[in-house]
């Protein structure tokens, strides 16, 4: 199964580089303790049991557990003190025989075929979403749910819940509910204790009944409803998330002045949205998300939100004043990407800790003076920005450590770039490269270079001057085999050259004997040389999609693999990962 898209509520896309699949595994155990799904067609549980349905492996709050299908289950899986069931094809009801499972403490009834939830109990909700997606609304008995004491995370989406059971007050540990999808649903009162709730897209044109009494809430999302009424929102005192994404709002609810503990405010993809009266200040609030919402300027409530970090403007096209934004001294993270401006504002310079700014696909600016005058900038995302040349300008900002130029076809200027000492990170993908430019081996401290999409790139000779590099991206190159030039990068630690269609030979490789981890999705290779087992470091190895790929067996040789992924790597035998298996049992490996 290819890799699926994670996406972050509270942060911006542009800040994170090019990580490989196995970096982002590491950020959501260690950064974001998040849940993390790994999807098998197969799994071996023991020695003797081979389920033969899907099985995941959650990573939830630090602790690893694994997620059974209820269904399909051998009876000497049900007989174990299991912590997590997914519930899958569901048509009518649950079987009353969950409540035996004592120490249930997650609960997932997938009447769908789409995994798009996440959740962290210090950093809130996110979406997971797979490639496909097939969702079934039909009418689901959840009234066999009682006596599971521990449980305290269930996901009902689409399962067609009007009302919740009386039975769920006894689930006095439930805190986290998504109910996403569940279009007639009308009565919550019976979940007492929740903390955390997920009602997007539900069809609601006022808030179920029960809500207002959840005095404990600390996350609310409501997306994708059509609200004519939000009243009962003044009495959830203790929300620190609430997001009213598209909600077909015209104003801002009054009901929200009185959440005086909210961190997090999504109130975008509401173009109607033209009054921001009600915004007031909260004194923790610093995520606030108004982007799509068809403005034409920054509204002047928005100044009494002294504590922001981090606002989301983006894709108000005919936005033109941004006056107000002069009174936000706390700003860190400014995303103005796909605004229609010419000259950047000048209220950018008296934001004295703006660190990020993205300007993606702002390609009728002319004028970039004002940025010589941010003195905290470390990211820049000018990536779709019609650019030739790297504006003169920026000389001046010395502390840029992370640079973004994807997209720009005619830029063939890069001299500015010798003014960029502390530089670490540059992306110039889709940018038509035919060599590596001069200026890139002035950079004394670049460590992640990103050239993806640069078909004609075919001059790698400067590349060896980069003395620092560690991370480099090649992904949809037109190699054939790999340049002398990339073999001399010896300290780099990680290489992407996914779908680089032509590839069909590695060899030299192992001269990069500090790599830790190299991905050749979807590439042609036929072998992996017998050289390749001197990469003693490699730690993470992707080889999904080369179909041709038949042998393993070097493999065996090196030890401190623990990843491996060989989706539709079909004619690989299975006695090899078997074997591969046997003398590294900490690998894990995916088909």
């Amino acid at each position: 199964m290819s890799r699926q898209i994670l996406y972050c509520l509270l942060f911006f896309s542009f800040l994170g580089c090019n990580s490989t699949p196995q970096s982002k595994k590491q950020e959501l155990t260690e950064t974001l303790q998040e849940i993390e799904w790994e999807n098998f067609a197969t799994e071996t549980i023991d020695e003797e049991i081979v389920l033969l349905t899907e099985n995941t492996t959650l990573y939830y709050e630090q602790d690893t557990l694994t997620l059974y299908n209820y269904f399909n289950m051998p009876d000497t899986i049900l007989k174990k003190d299991i912590e997590a069931v997914r519930i899958g094809g569901v048509s009518s009801e649950i079987p009353f025989t969950i409540n035996n499972k004592r120490n249930l403490k997650m609960l997932f009834v997938k009447n769908n075929e789409t995994d798009f939830l996440m959740f962290n109990e210090n950093k809130g909700v996110y979406f997971y979403e797979s490639e496909y997606n097939y969702i079934s609304n039909d009418y689901v008995d959840i009234s066999a749910i009682k006596d599971l004491k521990q449980l305290s995370f269930i996901d009902l989406s689409y399962c067609g819940v009007e009302t919740i059971p009386q039975n769920f007050k006894t689930l006095k540990q439930l805190k986290t509910v998504f109910l996403i999808g569940n279009y007639d649903l009308y009565d919550i009162s019976n979940l007492p204790n929740i903390k955390h709730l997920v009602l997007n897209n539900c069809n609601l044109d006022r808030l179920p009944m029960g809500l207002e009494d959840k005095t404990n809430l600390t996350s609310l999302f409501l997306e994708g409803n059509n609200f004519s009424n939000l009243t009962e929102l003044k009495t959830l005192v203790n929300l620190k998330q609430l997001s009213l994404a598209d909600c077909n709002l015209s104003k801002v609810p009054y009901a929200i002045q009185d959440l005086k503990q909210l961190e997090f405010l999504n109130l975008s993809y509401n173009p109607s949205l033209n009054d921001f009266g009600s915004l007031n200040y909260y004194p923790h609030l610093t995520t606030l998300l108004i982007n799509n919402c068809n403005l034409v300027e920054i509204p002047f409530t928005v100044s009494f939100l002294t504590t922001l970090k981090h606002i989301d403007i983006s894709n108000n096209k005919e936005l033109i004043d941004f006056s107000y934004l002069s009174a936000l001294k706390n700003i860190e993270t400014l995303n103005m990407s796909n605004i229609e401006i010419e000259t950047l504002p000048k209220v950018l310079s008296q934001l004295p800790n703006l660190k990020h700014l993205d300007l993606t696909g702002c390609n009728s600016m002319l004028y970039y003076s004002e940025i010589s005058q941010m003195k905290s900038l470390t990211t820049l995302n000018l990536s779709h920005c019609d650019i030739n040349v790297i504006p003169i300008e920026f000389k001046n900002n010395k502390q840029l450590k992370a640079l973004y130029l994807a997209d720009n076809i005619y830029l063939r200027d890069f001299s500015t770039l010798i003014y960029f000492k502390n530089l670490t990170i540059l992306d110039v993908s889709e940018c038509d490269l035919k060599n590596i430019p001069l200026e890139f081996t002035k950079l004394p401290f670049l460590i992640t270079l990103i050239l993806n999409n640069n078909d004609s790139l075919n001059d790698f000779s400067n590349l060896k001057s980069i003395k620092k590099l560690k991370h480099f991206s090649l992904n949809n190159s037109s190699l054939t085999k790999l340049p002398v030039d990339i073999l001399k990068l010896i300290h780099l630690e990680s290489l992407s050259l996914i779908y680089s269609e032509n590839l069909i030979s590695i060899n030299g490789i192992e001269k990069l004997k500090n790599l830790k981890e190299l991905n050749l999705e979807g590439c042609d290779i036929y072998e992996l040389p017998n050289e390749f087992e001197k990469l003693k470091k490699l730690q993470t190895l992707h080889l999904n999609y080369n179909q041709n790929l038949t042998d393993i067996t070097v493999l065996f040789n090196m030890p401190s693999l623990i990843y491996l992924d060989l989706t539709s790597c079909s004619d690989i035998p299975q006695s090899q990962i078997d074997e591969l298996k046997r003398i590294n049992p900490n690998i894990e490996i995916i088909r």
